[in-house]
């Protein structure tokens, strides 16, 4: 009798520290790699390699991305720094955007909500260097194994062009992105 005592006794100490104790708070990280498509809208410049005679150059831009996610999460706040890289085509040309964030969420069960303030983003087109900010929200489906899936919807501005400060009204990207990302404790 006090051996199947003590028996259930380990199996309930072992369950609880196993399962119960769990931690609720600690670091990540978290890479990814995904696809992204959108829209780039550029105004026209007068004198240079993208000369329009009128209107805004409309073209759509396309491309892979890798990045990575180092952060906090406490609970089901989380918080913390993120930095992607593009391989994209727009017009036929190469670029490689380059966005650093600053993030924070909300983690629910199977979902995490993500909104995202873009610390720097700059990329070349053509031997002109633009740059801006950029903003992001995620929404992360996390209730498969092993991975996450993320659908987000990326708003890059662009204010400078070769360090001279231009009008960001009409410049920008907007990019409906999809990725898997692997969270590492």
């Amino acid at each position: 009798m006090f051996k199947k005592n003590l028996f259930a006794v380990f199996v309930f100490a072992t369950v609880n520290v196993a399962l119960v104790n769990q931690s609720f708070a600690g670091w990540f990280i978290e890479p990814y790699l995904g696809y992204e498509a959108g829209l780039a809208i550029l105004t026209p410049i007068p004198t240079g390699p993208i000369d329009s005679s009128s209107g805004l150059l409309d073209n759509r831009i396309d491309g892979m991305f890798f990045g990575a996610r180092v952060g906090y999460n406490f609970l089901n706040f989380v918080g913390g720094l993120e930095h992607s890289l593009s391989k994209s085509q727009w017009k036929k040309e190469a670029i490689s955007p380059q966005d650093s964030f600053v993030f924070a969420g909300l983690g629910l069960p199977g979902i995490r909500l993500l909104a995202a303030f873009g610390l720097s983003h700059k990329f070349q087109f053509k031997t002109i260097p633009f740059s801006g900010k950029s903003y992001k929200l995620s929404l992360a489906f996390t209730g498969t194994p092993f991975i996450n899936i993320n659908i987000e919807y990326l708003w890059r501005k662009f204010n400078k062009r070769n360090s001279v400060t231009v009008s960001s009204a009409n410049n920008s990207h907007k990019m409906l992105r999809m990725n898997i990302s692997l969270p590492l404790p």
